[in-house]
């Protein structure tokens, strides 16, 4: 949790359980009990898969730019 905001970032969930939506439900409630009013979800660009499960819980797709960098330890 950051602020007013939760993140998932990089959850499995096995398509033979198909568990995800009551998993994000339970998330979403925890969230609410701790008073965050949004969801931020993180997934790759070309998992059209996953994209069209979010959007299928009435998320949206955001425009926003995510960096990130590898670093190398010395």
């Amino acid at each position: 949790m950051e602020g007013h905001r939760g993140w998932v970032d990089s959850v499995t969930v096995s398509p033979v359980v198909q568990c995800g939506e009551a998993l994000m439900n339970a998330y979403q409630l925890n969230l609410i009990e701790r008073g965050c009013r949004k969801v931020n979800l993180q997934m790759r660009a070309d998992d059209d898969a996953v994209v069209t499960f979010y959007e299928s819980l009435c998320c949206v797709v955001e425009e926003r730019v995510s960096l990130g960098k590898l670093i190398e330890p010395n």
